[in-house]
C-alpha cells in the first residue's frame, strides 16, 4: 500500500507510523519521513496515542529521532519522557526477572524467560526498542504449584487465586499461564506471567512447548534461537491473536521463511497471513507462496488491515474477533466447526471471574452463575 493512500482513506497519523515502521526496516528512507511530515497536517497527540495503542512508541521515537526538528514539541517530550521511564524500567524488570529465576532453580524448578527481554535483545537489538510490560516466563506445568508457592513467599499477588485454591485441576485445564503481581519500590509493577504451554484453552489445537521446542526445551543450557522465538512468536501473536497490533507484525518482520520446519503446516498458513499483511504495510517483498485465489487468506488479509489501519481504542476481550476470524481464515469445514465447538464450550465454561465474584461449593454450580452473569452483561449492553 502507498503511504499516501493510507493517508487519504484513513489518516496522516496511522499512516505516520506505517512509515516509522518502514523507515525502522529499512524499506523507506528518512528523506520520505521528513517529506511526508512537512507535506501533511498531523495531530501529534493522536500519533502519541496510537503508538501507545499499537506499542511501538519506543520505534517510533527511535525514528523521529533523526527528525525532532519537525515533530511538535510537546509530543516530542511524551515520547521522549516515556522512553527514559521505560528503559530503566527494562533494566529493572531484568534484574527482577534474573532474580526470580535463580529462586526458582534453587528449588528445583527450570524457567526460561520468553518473548520478552531476550527476544528484544534477539530481534531488535536493543532491549528497550520493544514496548511491553509484562515478564513472561516458561515453565513445566508439574512445577506450577512450586512456582505459585515462591512467588507468593516473594510477596507477589497472584491473579485469579481463588480459582486456583479451589478449583486446581480445572484452573489448569483452562489456563495457559499463572499470573503475578508485585509494586515497584521506586514506582511501577513487576507482573509475571508464567507460561506452561503455549496455546489457550478456546484455542483449536492443543500443541505443547515440548513439541514445539523440543523435550529440552527448560534444559540449563538450552538457549532460544531465531527458530524457536520464530515459532513461538507466530503462536502467540499469530494463532493467538491474529496479529492485533503494528508491534504484533514488527516483532516478526526479520524472520525468514526457511526458519520454520517443515512440519509446521498450522504456523505456515499463520505466517503467510503475516507476510501479505506485511508487504502491505511494510513494503516487504510480496512472498512466492501466495496464491491469490486463497479467498480464506484473502478475506483475513483485508479484515486485519482494516482493522489496523481503523484502530482507534484497546478492546478488553477479543474473543468473538478471534473466533469470528479463525472460522473466516480456516480452510476445511470441520476445522471451521471445532472453532465453533469449542468456541461455545469456552463461553459456558465458568472461569476466575466466576469464582471470585460468588462462593460455591462445587465448581459445576457455576455453569448456572455463569449464565446469569453474561446474560445481564449482555442485556445492561442493550439498555
Amino acid at each position: 500500500m502507498e503511504i499516501g493512500a493510507i493517508k487519504e482513506k484513513y489518516n496522516p497519523e496511522i499512516a505516520l507510523l506505517v512509515l516509522c515502521c518502514r523507515v525502522f526496516l529499512r524499506t523507506a528512507d528518512k528523506e520520505m519521513l521528513r517529506t511526508f511530515i512537512t507535506d501533511s497536517s498531523i495531530n501529534w497527540n493522536k500519533v502519541y496515542n496510537l503508538s501507545a495503542l499499537h506499542r511501538i512508541r519506543p520505534v517510533v521515537f527511535n525514528i523521529l529521532f533523526h527528525v525532532k526538528e519537525l515533530v511538535e514539541q510537546n509530543t516530542y517530550q511524551l515520547f521522549r519522557s516515556f522512553c527514559m521511564n521505560f528503559s530503566s524500567r527494562v533494566f529493572s524488570r531484568k534484574a527482577e526477572c534474573d532474580r526470580i529465576i535463580d529462586l526458582l532453580q534453587q528449588r528445583g524448578v527450570s524457567a526460561c524467560p520468553y518473548k520478552g527481554l531476550d527476544f528484544s535483545v534477539l530481534l531488535y537489538k536493543d532491549m528497550s526498542l520493544r514496548e511491553s510490560s509484562d515478564i513472561d516466563v516458561i515453565i513445566a506445568e508439574k512445577d506450577v504449584s512450586s512456582v505459585v508457592d515462591t512467588l507468593k513467599k516473594e510477596g507477589y499477588t497472584m491473579g485469579t487465586h481463588k480459582f486456583y485454591d479451589r478449583f486446581p485441576e480445572q484452573f489448569h485445564q483452562l489456563h495457559k499461564d499463572v499470573c503475578f503481581n508485585k509494586e515497584g519500590a521506586f514506582g511501577g509493577s513487576f507482573d509475571f506471567e508464567f507460561h506452561f504451554r503455549p496455546v489457550k484453552y478456546r484455542m483449536n489445537t492443543t500443541t505443547s512447548f515440548s513439541q514445539l521446542l523440543g523435550n529440552d526445551y527448560l534444559s540449563p543450557h538450552r538457549i532460544y534461537d531465531h527458530k524457536d522465538y520464530y515459532k513461538l512468536m507466530i503462536y502467540n501473536n499469530g494463532v493467538s491473536d491474529y496479529y492485533p497490533t503494528l508491534r504484533s507484525l514488527l516483532d516478526l518482520a526479520s524472520f525468514k521463511a526457511d526458519e520454520l520446519d517443515e512440519e509446521a503446516i498450522e504456523l505456515k498458513r499463520f505466517d503467510l497471513l503475516r507476510r501479505v499483511l506485511s508487504s502491505h504495510l511494510f513494503n516487504m517483498p510480496v512472498v512466492e507462496t501466495y496464491k491469490k485465489d486463497d479467498s480464506n487468506l484473502n478475506y483475513a488479509v483485508n479484515f486485519l488491515l482494516n482493522e489496523l489501519l481503523k484502530k482507534q481504542v484497546i478492546k478488553n476481550s477479543d474473543l468473538l474477533r478471534n473466533v469470528y476470524l479463525g472460522i473466516r481464515f480456516s480452510k476445511g469445514l470441520k476445522q471451521k466447526w471445532n472453532i465453533l465447538l469449542k468456541a461455545i464450550v469456552f463461553f459456558i465454561t465458568p472461569n476466575g471471574n466466576d469464582i471470585e465474584s460468588i462462593q460455591l461449593p462445587f465448581y459445576s454450580y457455576y455453569y448456572v452463575t455463569k449464565f446469569f452473569r453474561i446474560t445481564t452483561r449482555r442485556l445492561r449492553g442493550l439498555s
